[in-house]
């Protein structure tokens, strides 16, 4: 049998030649620095048995298996003799790809090597048996050649551990991440909330976004849009914090900037590593509706008015790690059918440019809701920026008429 990779001599094979051969980056490097290609009666395959606690298949042009270690079969459950020869697993086994669906044969790394001459690394699939089991693997495939013969080899290793301690994390995540949103909003004097949020990233559902609105009091409700830094976990735990502090100052306080003061007081002392951008304000009812808000580092929200659309407010400083001041707040009063629209940066921002929100929002339909116009917003962004991070819209919008019916419907049945 003669191997063909990188040359050697007949003496002690360096590590560095059998990874050409095989694949160092997956093969236990400590194992293959002991190799000998020339102790007698023992061929090279025979060593790679021995040693090798990954699993190492050798398939010819053909398809077919034309050797396999103890490893290899003892991962995939399957005898040896079952399994040198075959091109296929046989009926009842299935190969898919990590989303569940299933893989077609011309997929599968080893095959790919062979036919584009070009190693195919760290690649997963999964293999259902026919008694139900599964297996995650993640395979390492280099084309060479073997007793003159063009073949593939493949090394793998069992990552189902992994793969289902990563589900479990995300699926917690997740659900962490829905109780993170708001389940329900406050409907009260014409005043109407509506949100969507797009996440990406391994754990989907959770990430340092977070938004909401609160009552404060029959004729006050308090909203607030944010993000924390990062990502994951840390970035969550940030944002509860936030979320909580915001609306517990809120119910107290009366001046926007004092609440977000106090947010930023709170993260220096909880967290004085990170930092977060927030907008916390009030709506405030009556014989007219009246929005005080104050943005701290924040993106300003877009004012959606029946003439036009125009970015609104006054930046202030982030919210931690720096030193604390008061923010600008701006006032404004709004009409029936102006909505206010608020953003993380996530809508606009990508690694390589800025969007502009006013022309992401142009041209709107006629007379959109806020449901439709919250849609509207991510959506376009994601066309915009390939979902590079996460994006979250709060949209405020008036409609006093409503206001008017509801309590005429409550006067009539008091």
């Amino acid at each position: 049998m003669t191997w063909h990779g990188t040359p050697h001599s007949h003496s002690r094979t360096p590590a560095t030649d059998m990874a050409t051969i095989i694949d160092g980056t997956v093969v236990t490097a400590a194992a293959l620095s002991t190799i000998d290609v020339a102790v007698p009666g023992l061929d090279l395959r025979e060593q790679v048995d021995a040693i090798v606690s990954e699993g190492v298949l050798i398939m010819a042009a053909s398809g077919s298996i034309v050797w396999c270690n103890d490893a290899a079969c003892r991962l995939l459950r399957i005898d040896r003799a079952q399994l040198e020869g075959r091109q296929q697993l046989g009926r009842g086994w299935k190969t898919h790809r990590l989303d569940g669906t299933e893989m077609t044969r011309a997929e599968h790394p080893g095959v790919r090597a062979l036919a584009t001459g070009v190693p195919v690394m760290d690649s997963v699939l999964g293999i259902t048996t026919p008694d139900d089991h599964q297996v995650w693997l993640q395979v390492s495939s280099r084309p060479a050649v073997l007793d003159g013969q063009q073949v593939a080899v493949s090394v793998f290793k069992d990552i189902t551990d992994g793969i289902s301690q990563r589900r479990q994390a995300a699926l917690t995540l997740s659900r962490i991440g829905r109780l993170l949103r708001q389940p329900d909003w406050p409907d009260s004097g014409g005043v109407r909330f509506a949100s969507r949020h797009r996440s990406v990233g391994p754990s989907r559902e959770i990430g340092g976004d977070f938004f909401g609105a609160h009552q404060v009091s029959p004729n006050l409700i308090g909203f607030y849009i944010g993000d924390a830094c990062g990502h994951g976990a840390q970035a969550a735990g940030m944002s509860a914090l936030a979320r909580h502090t915001l609306r517990s100052a809120g119910a107290l306080l009366t001046d926007p900037s004092e609440v977000l003061k106090h947010l930023h007081d709170v993260v220096q002392i909880e967290r004085p590593d990170t930092y977060l951008t927030a907008i916390y304000g009030y709506v405030e009812t009556g014989a007219h509706t009246r929005i005080r808000f104050c943005a701290g580092g924040h993106p300003l929200p877009i004012l959606i008015e029946p003439d036009g659309t125009r970015t609104i407010g006054r930046a202030g400083p982030i919210i931690g790690m720096v030193p604390n001041c008061n923010r600008p707040v701006t006032e404004l009063y709004v009409e029936d059918g102006e909505r206010l629209l608020l953003h993380t940066d996530g809508l606009t921002s990508t690694r390589t440019r800025e969007i502009d929100p006013v022309a992401l929002l142009t041209p709107l339909p006629s007379s959109p809701s806020i449901e439709e116009l919250a849609e509207l917003a991510v959506a376009r962004a994601s066309q915009a920026d390939d979902e590079e991070d996460d994006a979250s819209v709060l949209v405020i919008g008036i409609d006093r008429s409503m206001g008017s019916l509801e309590e005429e419907v409550s006067d009539a049945g008091d």
